[in-house]
């Protein structure tokens, strides 16, 4: 239920992300609204961080790697900024999608996880985080 953020792929900044789902059943091929919550690390100084949302996100198999379906419609993204800090978690709207990322294969009904990444820019960083969330079944 958390991802850890990382500049340029290597450097643990300490972020934390929960994902907050409007749904946890989904019919194949649908999206949910989901929230993610991005926490700083206890004792970090504040920081701007800004990012684009709506983010994305979609689902694989429990204990694989890639996903398998994805969120695949259109999106007028929106800049956003806030101040992060231990005490106050920053907000960002995700779209969860099931679509098949493979053309002509379709996902079969059952439990999946849910993966969505996120790119923050944080001064002069750019930050990427992928964040596993909560259980959602696809019907």
């Amino acid at each position: 239920m958390s991802g850890l953020g990382e500049r340029g792929g290597d450097a643990d900044l300490g972020l934390q992300g929960v994902v907050h789902l409007a749904a946890t059943e989904v019919a194949r091929g649908d999206f949910v609204p989901a929230t993610v919550s991005v926490l700083a690390a206890v004792g970090s100084s504040s920081r701007r961080v800004m990012w684009g949302e709506p983010v994305t996100g979609g689902i694989r198999r429990l204990g694989e790697v890639e996903p398998r379906g994805w969120f695949s419609g259109p999106i007028a993204g929106v800049g956003r900024w806030a101040t992060l800090d231990p005490d106050h978690p920053i907000a960002i709207s995700a779209l969860v999608g099931t679509e098949p990322i493979a053309p002509g294969r379709t996902l079969t009904p059952g439990a999946y996880e849910v993966v969505v990444r996120v790119l923050l820019s944080i001064g002069p960083a750019q930050v990427r985080m992928e964040v596993v969330g909560p259980e959602i079944r696809l019907v």
